[in-house]
């Protein structure tokens, strides 16, 4: 699948995510770390929890807890974070 740019593709996947929510009646968890493009940032306003780790360390703990505060059982969930931040250009773990 081709798409004009990372904001096309981000728009795609979170519409799809929002169809199949819809269709099984099932709530949307999104986390995005702090260093996030806009596109990725503005996903949240199509969920109905979502989570901004201020951190790197915040995340390491997330993910390290098996998502403890993330999504729950029967929830779908979609965790984002640019490879490189446009602000710092810092690049993020790709591990996540």
């Amino acid at each position: 699948m081709f798409v004009a740019n990372a904001t096309a593709a981000v728009k795609l996947v979170i519409e799809c995510f929002k169809d199949y929510a819809s269709s099984t009646n099932t709530p949307i968890w999104y986390g995005y770390h702090k260093d996030s493009h806009t596109s990725l940032v503005g996903v949240r306003e199509a969920t109905k929890m979502h989570r901004c780790f201020a951190n790197d360390e915040e995340v390491d703990v997330w993910i390290n807890s098996g998502g403890f505060g993330g999504p729950r059982s029967r929830q779908l969930g979609l965790f984002a974070y640019p490879g490189q931040s446009n602000m710092t250009g810092r690049r993020l773990p790709l591990s996540w």
